[in-house]
């Protein structure tokens, strides 16, 4: 299932650059940077990852 995984990491992606652009307070940009770099770990393969 690698399309679903790469779709919705660069949906996150995009999500928590939106999030992260558009914050006024501090806690808003951690969550921003925090939604971002699951995506791109979902992005990212497997055997970097270590995922089966």
């Amino acid at each position: 299932m690698g399309l679903g995984r790469r779709w919705l990491g660069i949906m996150l992606i995009g999500a928590g650059l939106m999030l992260f652009g558009t914050s006024r307070q501090h806690w808003q940009e951690w969550v921003g940077f925090a939604v971002l770099a699951a995506g791109v770990v979902l992005v990212l393969p497997k055997r970097l990852t270590g995922g089966r």
